[in-house]
């Protein structure tokens, strides 16, 4: 079975798939092509496992959530 994220590429927001082929295990952009670094392959399983979303902000700053305060 093909494992397949929508809209996580880091380089154009298009679909990766995992494959494998004779040099092992890689996770690729259906669009442009791009492979992940072995370290773009953890945290986007890992982001999998977890149920969040793998991607960052794309300004690379992560969005804080407003916490309310209650009285």
């Amino acid at each position: 079975m093909k494992m397949i994220w929508m809209k996580a590429c880091p380089h154009c927001d298009g679909d990766l798939a995992a494959d494998r082929d004779i040099h092992g295990s890689y996770i690729s952009c259906l669009a442009c092509g791009y492979y992940l670094t072995e370290v773009e392959e953890v945290v986007l399983r890992y982001a999998a496992r977890r149920g969040v979303g793998a991607r960052p902000e794309k300004d690379g700053v992560r969005k804080q959530e407003s916490v309310s305060q209650a009285a």
